[in-house]
């Protein structure tokens, strides 16, 4: 990180040392007597190099004492003041060339600084203008992202809480059920929190780590209802590398089909596909539903679909497109995430 910065403060000042060097040049590369007066041709050269060299000075004491000092805090008004106190200082600066150089022949007229002193703070005061529009900038992107980075801590701390207490119900149903199934279970449960525990403290892991994930989840479900429900489950990736996704990003919508496409519904039937093709990653669950079953659910049972949305709208913006439809029985979830190559 330091390196970065004194790489950008090295181009910084080798950018004003080139400009001034061009706006010190200017008197010798532009001869013309129109624009450089025969008194000012007169001049010597270290006269102007010093002359140059106090406009220079001009334009740093500007930008950094009376913009911030005089401006930013006592208005336009003690500015106007103080440009014209350094204008008669000016003045007596000159009038002391004139009388220690110029004794005799060709002076400096007494106001000629005045006009490119003006144009030099004009020309500071527009370079600090631009410095703090690009520094509110950067502080209002800064804010923003730390205001991401908060809301997808807690949208991602939502869903383990969520996620565990939907599982083990899984189990207690199991043991009531098919009680020499709960240790098999249980070992696929700390597969799937060993995931949770790690995994998800990564920013983005690989898709192919993503669907193993989906897999156990689905072993797990499996194993609690047997041949009751039917789960098919296609995977179609071209390449995964170098593809990453936000990790537990998927689940919420197996979740659902299995949370709302099993129980009272006749021969519930839950399809999955997620396919990676050219860089546009393409998951869709399908499941059937009852829609009289839907009062009967619990009250947190759309906390998984809001949060992911959310999660989605906040990572990938307008680069991720989620349709949720569900009508004639059919609950279908379609998303499309297209990463930058």
């Amino acid at each position: 990180m330091s390196t970065f910065f004194s790489k950008n403060q090295f181009a910084l000042i080798f950018a004003h040392l080139s400009a001034w060097c061009v706006f010190l040049s200017i008197p010798f590369l532009i001869p013309n007597q129109e624009i450089t007066p025969t008194h000012f041709q007169a001049l010597p050269i270290n006269i102007i190099l010093g002359f140059g060299s106090l406009l220079i000075g001009l334009f740093y004491i500007n930008f950094g004492v009376l913009i911030p000092r005089i401006l930013n805090r006592f208005g336009a008004r003690f500015y106007a003041l103080s440009i014209l106190i350094v204008w008669f200082i000016l003045i007596g600066i000159t009038f002391i060339f004139n009388s220690l150089f110029f004794r005799q022949g060709t002076k400096i007229p007494i106001f000629a600084p005045i006009f490119p002193s003006f144009l030099v703070f004009m020309m500071s005061l527009s370079f600090s203008l631009l410095i703090d529009k690009a520094k509110k900038e950067k502080h209002e992107k800064e804010r923003e992202n730390e205001t991401l980075k908060s809301e997808l801590s807690f949208l991602r701390s939502q869903i383990s809480p969520h996620f565990l207490f939907n599982v083990m119900n899984n189990v207690v149903a199991l043991s009531r059920i098919q009680p020499k199934k709960v240790e098999p279970t249980l070992i696929q449960l700390s597969q799937l929190m060993r995931y949770m525990l790690y995994s998800s403290d990564e920013k983005k892991v690989s898709i192919p780590h993503e669907i193993t994930y989906l897999d156990s989840y689905i072993d797990l479900q499996q194993l609690r209802f047997g041949d009751a429900v039917d789960v098919i489950f296609n995977k179609n990736m071209e390449n995964t590398e170098g593809v990453h996704i936000e990790p537990m990003l998927l689940i919420p919508f197996v979740e659902n089909a299995f949370k709302h496409g099993v129980g009272f519904v006749e021969n519930p039937k839950i399809g999955i596909d997620i396919s990676l093709r050219n860089n546009i990653l393409i998951f869709t669950v399908l499941n059937s539903f009852a829609p009289l079953s839907t009062d009967t659910k619990d009250r947190d049972s759309g906390i998984g679909l809001k949060n992911v949305s959310r999660r989605l709208e906040l990572l990938y913006g307008e680069q991720q497109e989620l349709k949720i439809s569900n009508s004639q029985g059919l609950f279908k979830v379609h998303l499309e995430i297209r990463f930058l190559s």
